[in-house]
């Protein structure tokens, strides 16, 4: 996926953000023993979005970081 649709995915999100709109991410999750790692998939409503610390905090209080994020998708 190219950064600019990416970034236009997430400014989409931000505007929205006081309707908590539902959101499906995939991205890559470190292995914390070993090299590599694996893709996950999760699905939930937005609850913030810190530019500054970069990650999206759901509503079920997941936090998902930006740079691991491989794509998102707004339902």
């Amino acid at each position: 996926e190219s950064y600019k649709n990416y970034k236009i995915r997430l400014d989409k999100i931000k505007n929205e953000i006081k309707s908590s709109p539902r959101i499906s991410i995939t991205y890559f999750s470190k292995d914390k023993i070993k090299s590599g790692g694996q893709y996950n998939t999760i699905c939930g409503y937005v609850k913030s979005i810190n530019m500054v610390n970069r990650f999206i905090k759901l509503t079920n209080n997941s936090i998902i970081y930006i740079d691991d994020i491989y794509n998102i998708e707004i339902s």
